[in-house]
């Protein structure tokens, strides 16, 4: 997770534990990432952004890797007046 509200003050924290799914089939499989203290105080700063990494172990096949990147909007507060 990094948080992206300065490119130069960019943090790197963990944001949730590895999840797992032991799919028996081909399909789609939804993992959930609950965000821990330290990605939610990272998140009052300004926008987070989350590194998902998923791997697939076929069974007899090659293992596949494959990143994606998420941005979780700002929850910092937005006074007015």
């Amino acid at each position: 997770t990094r948080n992206t509200g300065r490119a130069s003050a960019a943090k790197i924290v963990t944001a949730c534990r590895t999840s797992s799914v032991n799919a028996k089939l081909a399909g789609t499989y939804t993992l959930t990432c609950k965000l821990n203290k330290s990605a939610r105080k990272a998140r009052r700063s300004g926008a987070v952004r989350v590194r998902l990494t998923t791997s697939f172990v076929p069974t007899g096949g090659t293992a596949s890797r494959a990143t994606t990147n998420v941005t979780l909007r700002s929850i910092k507060p937005r006074y007015t007046g």
